[in-house]
């Protein structure tokens, strides 16, 4: 994991001074674990992906998938993705289609339109921001 959260580092163009900073905890507790004396604790990795989060949490403990959550996209654009906390998901996506198809209905020339989505900008309180491009 530490060989990780160097590349995130590098990749982010911060020093150990800045990313413990950033993360809220002590200098050397990031020089300890770069170093390989110390191994993050779940309090260091929760920190780190609540600051960050476009940080994918698979990458960063098991070392799966890219390493940020926008390398993944398309799976933003999965309509078969199970709705979370709604017992009713299957019904919400039903409805959500219909309400999108009778969006798109013109009612004086009774033709269908078509939009396309361009793209989809997540704005972080971090001031960073993540792009989607669904096509």
């Amino acid at each position: 994991m530490k060989e990780r959260i160097l590349q995130f580092m590098q990749n982010e163009q911060l020093s150990s001074t800045q990313f413990a900073d950033n993360i809220g905890v002590q200098r050397s507790s990031v020089s300890h674990i770069l170093s390989g004396r110390n191994n993050p604790s779940f309090d260091f990795i929760r920190k780190i992906l609540l600051t960050y989060p476009q940080i994918r949490a698979e990458w960063l403990i098991l070392g799966e998938g890219g390493m940020y959550k926008s390398d993944e996209s398309r799976e933003l654009f999965d309509e078969n993705a199970p709705v979370y906390g709604d017992t009713k998901s299957e019904e919400t996506r039903e409805a959500a289609k219909k309400e999108t198809a009778d969006r798109h209905v013109d009612n004086e020339k009774g033709k269908h339109e078509t939009t396309d989505i361009e793209r989809v900008v997540i704005f972080y309180r971090n001031n960073t921001f993540t792009e989607y491009h669904p096509h």
